[in-house]
C-alpha cells in the first residue's frame, strides 16, 4: 500500500506481508436483494449480506447497466473497532486500466522501509499505551503514543468493549531520535508481534497520530505538533 502523494509518499505493509488483494464487490455472489435505491436520478438494485458472526454488513447498489453506484461497508467489532463507509461511484468507463496501474509505486520499490532519521540525539520521551491482561506489561514490540497520539487512538479505536477494562500506563523512554518507519505491532493472543520488514524492528518507529498531520512521510521524523 502507497501512502501519499508526489515526493511525500510512504510504502506500508498493511496488516502483513501477506495480506493479499481482495475484490470489494466479491460479497455479492453471496448477497440477497433487498430493494432499491435512487442514486444521481438513477434506479439500481440494492444486494446487501450481514456477517453477524464476523460484525461486517456490505451492500451495494448495482444500476441496470451492471455496474455499481453505491458501495456500503458497516463494521461492528465489539472488540476493537467499528465504523461505516459509503462510496459512491460516476463516470463510469468499462474496460481494462492498463499494466501501469498495478506497477509497484516508487515508494514500495526504492524507499522501504524508510531509511532512519538523521536526528541521533538520545532523550527520554513520554508514552503512553492502553494495557490490560493477558497481555504483557512491556512496550516491547507494541504500539504507543504520546498524549496527543494516544488521545486520537482513544477517541477513534479505544471506546470499544476489548478496552473498557484496561489501564492507561504510562512510560518514560530514553531513546534515539533516529526513527524508523512505524510498524504495526499488537498482541496477538499468545505474544508481541508486528507486520512489516524485520529491518524497521531495529529501530523505535515513529509517525504521526492515525496517520494524519502535516509531517512528510506520515510523520517519522517531523514534530507533529498538530496531531
Amino acid at each position: 500500500l502507497t501512502w501519499g502523494d508526489g515526493d511525500d509518499t510512504t510504502c506500508l505493509s498493511w496488516f502483513g506481508s501477506g495480506t493479499k488483494y481482495n475484490d470489494l464487490f466479491a460479497f455479492l455472489r453471496f448477497a440477497i436483494p433487498a430493494g432499491t435505491e435512487v442514486i444521481h436520478g438513477e434506479v439500481c438494485n440494492v444486494w446487501s449480506l450481514d456477517v453477524a458472526a464476523q460484525g461486517v454488513s456490505l451492500s451495494a447498489c448495482i444500476a441496470e447497466d451492471g455496474y455499481p453506484r453505491v458501495l456500503n461497508q458497516t463494521f461492528i467489532l465489539a472488540s476493537k473497532w467499528s465504523g461505516f463507509t459509503r462510496m459512491r461511484f460516476s463516470n463510469i468507463r468499462p474496460g481494462k486500466p492498463g499494466e501501469e496501474v498495478f506497477m509497484v509505486s516508487r515508494a514500495c520499490a526504492t524507499s522501504y522501509p524508510m531509511p532512519p532519521c538523521r536526528d541521533v540525539r538520545v532523550a527520554a520521551i513520554d508514552v503512553y499505551r492502553l494495557f490490560g491482561p493477558p497481555e504483557p506489561l512491556e512496550l516491547d514490540n507494541r504500539n504507543g503514543g504520546d498524549v496527543l497520539g494516544d488521545l486520537a487512538f482513544v477517541c477513534t479505536q479505544g471506546s470499544g468493549d476489548a478496552y473498557r477494562n484496561k489501564l492507561i500506563t504510562y512510560w518514560r523512554v530514553n531513546v534515539s531520535y533516529s526513527f524508523g518507519q512505524y510498524m504495526f505491532c499488537n498482541f496477538d493472543g499468545r505474544e508481541n508481534s508486528c507486520s512489516g520488514d524485520p529491518a524497521q524492528l531495529r529501530t523505535v518507529g515513529r509517525r504521526g497520530g492515525q496517520m494524519q498531520g502535516e509531517g512528510p512521510h506520515l510523520g517519522q521524523c517531523s514534530p507533529n505538533d498538530d496531531v
